[in-house]
């Protein structure tokens, strides 16, 4: 929001002006970091024109790092907490983010903890985050955690980022073979087919199939593009909105071939690894830790077991102990990695080496999957040009030796 305000400075002059706030508390506090006196101070009206459609805004992990980096930098700095927070409030671009951090500060401006604040706005920031401030705050290494959060929330956006990146070419690819397969099935093969259908040759099984599909496309393609984007949206709900759907595709991530498992496997490893080692280093009680990372790894399976875990070493058994019942989630390599480092005391460090191995593993596949999806779309390619040329163009042949 912005307000105009008319305040005293120290020689008694006054000065009007406007300030971005998301609210008057706030902008006051503002004007008063200048040195001004407040006189007066209120919302200014908004035009039709400045109104903003801040209900379609939403807050991505690109803001969040943001955050954690602008809030890691201040404290360092030995800013105030409070005073951090309503500078960065105040310097938001997103319009949501600007009004939770406004909250935020005004909640720890009233005396709330810092953590109990942001566990207010938990769907944003999330359980492991949350966490990881509180054991921040108890332990008096605020300013640490901070930093190694931003610089660990940066990494995570990277390597998401990363994944993003591989497979936004094939869908873009594939999109477009679909628009484009659409198109030639309305405007150009009827035409193809009608010399055809003319000529009376007797046609293959592959030019039947295409002119039945093409007429099937030609009258009914709003049906399929309905098919396509409802079965999308339809699918998405059933595996978000259902616990049937979520286990049936979790457990198909994990049973794609051979490449493709150890990929999603070693994915879902590397944010619960890293995960553990974070709040393990942050100064989180193990059991506690493990119940977080259940929360966070992202895999219906994955949580179940890191769950069965948390019981398990609540009654005094080994995380390694555990991990052995579970051959199919955690390789053995992790589960003796994670023995040798139960009983040098040192789990937080060995997590964190595993973490990075296996983070090596999945950059490394990212970019041999990049380097295998060009020449497999161009075979994809090449295979719908051979079926058209062998449905369309040697009947053509064919027809024209005839009527020569």
């Amino acid at each position: 929001m912005q307000f105009k305000y008319q305040a005293k400075d120290n020689k008694g002059h006054i000065i009007s002006g406007l300030v971005q706030s998301m609210s008057l508390a706030q902008a006051e506090g503002l004007i008063q970091d200048k040195g001004l006196t407040v006189v007066s101070l209120e919302e200014c009206k908004k035009k039709i024109g400045d109104i903003k459609l801040s209900f379609l805004e939403k807050i991505k992990i690109k803001d969040l790092v943001l955050f954690y980096r602008q809030l890691s930098m201040m404290i360092s700095s030995d800013i105030p907490v409070v005073k951090a927070l309503q500078i960065i409030s105040s310097q938001a671009q997103n319009s949501k983010m600007q009004k939770v951090l406004a909250e935020i500060y005004e909640n720890v401006n009233e005396g709330m903890k810092f953590s109990d604040a942001m566990f207010k706005h938990k769907k944003i920031f999330g359980d492991f985050y949350i966490n990881m401030i509180r054991s921040g705050e108890i332990s008096g290494k605020f300013d640490e955690v901070l930093l190694y959060l931003a610089d660990s929330q940066e990494k995570d956006y990277q390597f998401k980022a990363k994944l993003k990146g591989a497979m936004t070419y094939p869908m873009f690819i594939l999109s477009a073979m679909f628009l484009m397969g659409l198109g030639m099935m309305i405007f150009v093969v009827p035409r193809l087919t009608a010399m055809l259908l003319e000529s009376g040759v007797k046609l293959p099984i592959t030019t039947r199939m295409l002119i039945a599909a093409s007429d099937f496309t030609k009258h009914f393609w709003y049906l399929i593009i309905v098919a396509v984007v409802g079965g999308i949206f339809g699918l998405k709900a059933f595996i978000n909105k259902t616990l049937l759907g979520k286990k049936i595709w979790h457990k198909a991530l994990l049973k794609i071939p051979k490449f493709g498992s150890d990929l999603v496997q070693k994915t879902y490893l590397v944010h619960l690894i890293k995960s553990m080692a974070m709040l393990l280093t942050g100064g989180v009680p193990l059991t506690q830790a493990i119940e977080i990372t259940s929360k966070v790894v992202g895999n219906y399976y994955y949580e179940k077991m890191l769950k069965f875990t948390a019981d398990s070493v609540k009654d005094g058994n080994t995380i390694a102990s555990v991990f052995m019942q579970y051959p199919n989630l955690i390789p053995n390599m992790l589960t003796q990695m994670t023995s040798v480092g139960e009983q040098t005391g040192r789990v937080d460090q060995v997590f964190e080496k595993i973490g990075k191995f296996y983070e090596a593993e999945v950059d490394n596949m990212v970019e041999n999957i990049s380097k295998i999806i060009e020449p497999v779309i161009m075979l994809l390619m090449g295979a719908a040009v051979g079926f058209l040329v062998v449905s369309i163009m040697l009947p053509m042949f064919k027809a024209s030796e005839a009527v020569g």
